[in-house]
């Protein structure tokens, strides 16, 4: 989500931003707030349109950097809403608190006493001469991105999110988040001319110290049940893995049913665990629609084994990736979300393997 001031280029950013409206628009798990920021940064971006087709290039270069700051927002916010997993929203949902957090520690740095002009560095200087409103009202959007974020998994109805929610819940109740996040709402409103008050220096140090809570409750969440999922997909992973190394030396008619069986198992397991993505949804699809290869769809082993249907020749090994890749994502989630702690005992033999299941990929 990208607009900048470029002539005919920004036209066409106005139509591709009008198609990611309507695509929004449909998406049932994007909230009132989103679809509400999507039509105002539209509106902001075919005025900046307008604007620089009139010429005044001067207003146009503002109505568009109005425009970015809100297509970025939202960007953030439909990210952490869609994100695939559970534990992936409640980890953008702590980044961003972080991120709030420190946004308070500089805003009243910026709001302190200055030291005097004359003796103070360049990079001192800069801070004075930046407008605190508009770093509050950055921060105050940031706080309903955030509430936006934690209010819709903690009244998520599905299925896989309900551990999830219910302790979001808890928390946003017992550290009394939605209170703190109105503090930061209201933030604008209380920012005045430089330096502030000492109340509003004070008032800006404790809510980054509530918010610092928060985020480090959310990253205790988020380790807390990223933890079991990891070992529930290695499992799955491990039954994957064996199946595919099977598929090609089964010597009995009994061997292939009992192949057959293993990944209707699987299959059930993985849709309990939301694990193997699109490939598994074709699988069991198919199974719904009674199309899926059974026993007597396999070559009857002239070859002194039997061989394995198209279909699962094929999707196999894509089911092994898929599942990798699920698990990659969330081992390496949790070494970004603090990488100045060691890595945990139990995820020490997962790290280095996916690690360099990575490297491969990558040479």
């Amino acid at each position: 989500l990208q607009f900048r001031v470029r002539g005919k280029e920004d036209l066409d950013a106005v139509a591709e931003a009008q198609d990611l409206q309507r695509i929004l628009a449909e998406m049932e798990d994007v909230t009132d707030l989103a679809r509400e920021r999507m039509e105002a940064a539209v509106t902001q971006a075919d005025r900046a349109a307008g604007t620089l087709a009139r010429g005044d290039t001067d207003e146009a270069a503002k109505e568009v950097g109005t425009a970015a700051g809100q297509f970025g927002e939202l960007a953030r916010q439909v990210a952490a809403l869609l994100a695939e997993e559970a534990p992936d929203r409640i980890a953008m949902a702590r980044d961003m608190t972080a991120g709030l957090a420190e946004g308070h520690r500089m805003l009243g740095r910026e709001l302190s006493p200055p030291p005097d002009p004359a003796s103070a560095g360049a990079a001192v200087r800069e801070l004075m001469e930046t407008k605190p409103n508009d770093k509050a009202s950055g921060l105050a959007e940031r706080a309903r991105t955030v509430r936006d974020v934690l209010g819709a998994l903690a009244g998520s109805e599905r299925i896989e999110d309900g551990e999830a929610a219910d302790r979001v819940s808890e928390l946003m109740v017992r550290r009394e988040v939605g209170e703190t996040l109105d503090r930061v709402e209201n933030l604008p409103e209380q920012i005045g001319e430089k330096p502030a008050n000492p109340e509003t220096l004070v008032a800006l140090d404790d809510s980054a110290d509530r918010l610092e809570v928060t985020a480090r409750e959310l990253d205790r969440l988020y380790r807390s049940l990223v933890a079991p999922r990891i070992e529930q997909l290695r499992r799955i992973e491990e039954e994957a893995v064996t199946l595919n190394n099977q598929m090609n030396s089964i010597e009995t008619s009994e061997g292939v049913g009992q192949w057959q069986q293993g990944l209707e198992d699987l299959l059930e397991e993985m849709e309990q665990a939301e694990g193997g993505g699109d490939t598994r949804e074709e699988l069991a699809q198919m199974a719904e629609r009674g199309v899926l290869p059974s026993p007597a769809d396999w070559d009857s082993g002239r070859t002194g084994f039997f061989g394995p249907p198209e279909v699962y020749r094929t999707r196999m090994p894509l089911l092994v990736e898929e599942v990798q890749r699920q698990i990659q994502e969330l081992v390496l989630m949790d070494l970004a979300s603090d990488r100045d702690e060691p890595t945990p005992p139990a995820y020490e033999h997962l790290v280095e393997r996916y690690l360099k299941v990575l490297a491969a990929d990558g040479k």
